[in-house]
């Protein structure tokens, strides 16, 4: 039988490869502003729902879904109750996105055609199997 102490650091270090380090400070950030507002975890329904609703006007519709995708991995990484998942909060982003909007300006992709004489481009890379 394996060692369970070195199991468990194993188990920890897959654990935290699986979320990448920006993404590790997105959630600090949007948990850091949650408790700032008066926050607290575990939340409830309409703790996130009041939340919502008092940043719709200074927030982006995405940040706004990204905080709740936040809230939502701690609560299910705890294995609380999860106030994201309700009706509230659902609707309260929806009427958010309804009447901010919600579309994201996305840049127009790169044709070839658009780029300068003489500009070269590089084949896509493949992959060599072994032989």
């Amino acid at each position: 039988m394996s060692d369970p102490a070195a199991a468990s650091n194993t188990t920890e270090t897959f654990i935290r490869a699986s979320i990448s380090e920006s993404t590790r400070r997105a959630y600090r950030a949007d948990l850091a502003h949650f408790a700032a507002w008066g926050g607290a975890m575990p939340a409830t329904k309409e703790m996130v729902a009041r939340y919502l609703a008092e940043h719709a006007d200074t927030l982006a519709p995405a940040s706004l879904a990204r905080r709740v995708a936040t809230l939502s991995k701690v609560h299910a990484a705890n294995d609380w109750s999860n106030p994201c998942q309700s009706e509230m909060v659902r609707a309260i982003l929806r009427g958010i996105k309804r009447v901010k909007g919600a579309a994201q300006h996305q840049a127009k992709p790169l044709v070839r055609e658009a780029l300068p004489p003489g500009v070269a481009l590089t084949p896509k890379p493949c992959r060599v199997s072994s032989l």
